[in-house]
């Protein structure tokens, strides 16, 4: 007659079976729960997008500038070359006028050179983030691809692992099954041990004579005079 203590022995091993893999299945959920990389790209984009904005804002208004002073200029050289102005102080003030504009034109084009740069830049970050977050999604839908097919096949065997835990239970006697169940939480999901060379496998504490026979008689549960384990030989 197989023992009490070899029953729960090997209701163990399919508990620590169980254990793992709902473990692991807490750990696939989390997997697919958590969004931080992608929401960090998503943001980054965000991010770039805005700053887009200004630049082209300003690349705007200093081509209006330009535009402006151009058009001033090519009005003021009309003037002054059309004839029309003969007072020698007015034409000297319309050349001088002309001058300036010249000098605020290059100013601008510069400053507008650098508009553009800053638009062609913010333009190539905007680029960027979008490459990374589309490249991040496509992983993670592969990989949560992966880790659902995973789910999917590790459910399975957990169902067929409890069908298998009810058949264990059948034959354990209820109050053996009791103190397997209040001795599991306390001894970290392994309350039975073998009894290897008369010493408790988990503790190794070797046991008095007297404990190892009633261990190998198989009659009553046994428990490791040191850890407080059922203790099984086989």
């Amino acid at each position: 007659m197989t023992s009490q203590a070899y029953l729960l022995y090997k209701l163990q091993e399919i508990d620590l079976q169980i254990l793992k893999l709902e473990r692991r299945d807490k750990e696939l959920i989390r997997i697919l729960r958590d969004d931080s990389n992608l929401l960090a790209a998503q943001e980054a984009l965000t991010k770039a997008q805005i700053a887009l904005k200004p630049a082209e804002t300003r690349h705007r208004d200093l081509s209006l500038q330009v535009k402006g002073v151009l058009d001033k200029r090519a009005a003021t050289e009309e003037r002054l070359y059309s004839g029309s102005i003969t007072n020698p102080k007015e034409l000297q003030d319309m050349q001088n006028e002309v001058a300036a504009l010249g000098r605020r034109h290059a100013e601008l084009e510069n400053q507008l050179l650098e508009a553009l740069i800053a638009v062609e830049e913010a333009q190539a970050a905007i680029q960027a983030a979008q490459t990374a977050l589309d490249k991040l999604q496509a992983e993670r839908e592969a990989s949560h691809a992966a880790v659902k097919a995973e789910g999917r096949e590790l459910r399975a065997q957990l169902k067929t692992l409890k069908e298998q835990r009810a058949a264990a239970i059948a034959p354990i006697d209820e109050q053996n099954l009791r103190i397997y169940d209040e001795l599991k939480p306390q001894k970290n999901h392994q309350p039975v041990s073998r009894l290897v060379e008369n010493s408790c496998s988990v503790c190794g504490i070797e046991q008095i004579a007297t404990l190892v026979q009633a261990v190998k008689q198989g009659d009553k549960l046994v428990q490791c005079k040191n850890c407080q384990r059922i203790l099984v030989v086989f």
